[in-house]
């Protein structure tokens, strides 16, 4: 019988042959159909609704009874988000290069612009003019954003988790692989939204 030498197997990847890449990819394709049955759900009461977004009755100025989502903040937060790629694209590259100083810097900037866009997101509600139970129209709207909102989340609290082990403990190939994955997570948020953005923001005034 033959005896295999294990000793010459690599103790771990940084890449698509570790497990947890895969189990990472998977997840994002369950939750890519989640957005996927949010956008049908918008895009089946647009058709069935008229006008879009209903009118606001509350009172005052025409300026005030807008129903369009303001833009200014929406888009100061997508650009936020945009900008946020930039060291999480470097905390990614440090990760793989096992570059202690370098992950932990750039992913604490990363995680920086990922908590500037959570605190925007609260004033991104204020500015679609409704309160979630208001009409079908508020609800979808609100639905979005607050689940978008909860995947910003869970990537800069899974990010931050293994930024604090590193940070206390060093980097080995084990916790690389969490960082990259993290850092793929957060490419899929940013991702998410670049393509939601237009369809909450831009596409009530254009139909």
């Amino acid at each position: 019988m033959k005896h295999i030498d294990a000793s010459l197997v690599p103790s771990g990847a940084l890449d698509h042959r570790g497990v947890i890449w895969w189990g990472n990819l998977l997840l994002l394709v369950i939750e890519t159909t989640m957005f996927a049955l949010l956008v049908a759900v918008y895009l089946y009461l647009r058709q069935n609704t008229e006008p879009w977004p209903p009118p606001r009755v509350q009172g005052g100025p025409p300026f005030v009874l807008d129903p369009n989502p303001s833009l200014l903040i929406p888009t100061i937060n997508l650009f936020v988000l945009l900008v946020a790629l930039v060291p999480t694209y470097l905390a990614d590259k440090a990760a793989h290069n096992l570059d202690w100083a370098g992950t932990l810097k750039w992913d604490a900037l990363s995680l920086g612009l990922g908590w500037v866009a959570v605190v925007l997101r609260f004033f991104e509600f204020e500015a679609l003019h409704f309160t979630w139970d208001e009409n079908a129209y508020a609800s979808i709207v609100w639905m979005i954003l607050g689940v978008h909102l909860a995947h910003i989340l869970v990537v800069l609290i899974e990010e931050g988790n293994t930024a604090v082990w590193v940070w206390r403990r060093g980097i080995d190939k084990k916790h690389a692989l969490d960082m990259r994955v993290s850092t793929i997570y957060y490419y899929w948020v940013v991702g998410t939204w670049v393509l939601l953005y237009p369809l909450v923001y831009l596409l009530p005034r254009v139909i």
